[in-house]
This record gives C-alpha cells, sequence and structure tokens, in this order.
C-alpha cells in the first residue's frame, strides 16, 4: 500500500468517526431535551400534589370544626 492509499483510507476513517461523534452529540441532544421535560412534568405533579395536601388538611380542618359544632346538638331518641 503505498502513502496516497494509506491516507485515503485514513481521511475515509476519520470521517466515519466524525459522523458517528454528530449521530451520538444529536441523541445526547435529544435525551437531554427528554429530561428536561421530564423534569418539567415532574415539577408540574409536585405542584398539583401540594395542592392536594393542603386541600386535604384543610377539609379535615373543617370537618373538625363541623365535628365540634355537631356535638353541641342534641338528637331526639325514639325508641
Amino acid at each position: 500500500m503505498d502513502v496516497a492509499n494509506s491516507t485515503q483510507t485514513q481521511v475515509a476513517e476519520i470521517e466515519k468517526l466524525s459522523k458517528s461523534t454528530s449521530e451520538i452529540a444529536a441523541v445526547s441532544e435529544q435525551n437531554a431535551s427528554a429530561t428536561e421535560e421530564a423534569s418539567a412534568a415532574t415539577e408540574q405533579q409536585t405542584a398539583g400534589t401540594q395542592e392536594i395536601a393542603a386541600s386535604v388538611q384543610k377539609m379535615a380542618s373543617m370537618a373538625d370544626d363541623l365535628s365540634k359544632i355537631a356535638s353541641g346538638f342534641q338528637t331526639a331518641r325514639w325508641f
């Protein structure tokens, strides 16, 4: 093999390597984008869960207040 053929082979291999590196970079960018989207969805879900927890606490407090109010009433006994 002469120098020209060897150089052409090296150039071809470098081009393949460059293409592979570009493909890996593109996949990495897609993964980063998907990770950001998942993170945003998780943040939204966390916020929703916190709102639900606050509502549950408020309802529990209201139920306790209602129970205290209702305990002041006497019910008729029909037996």
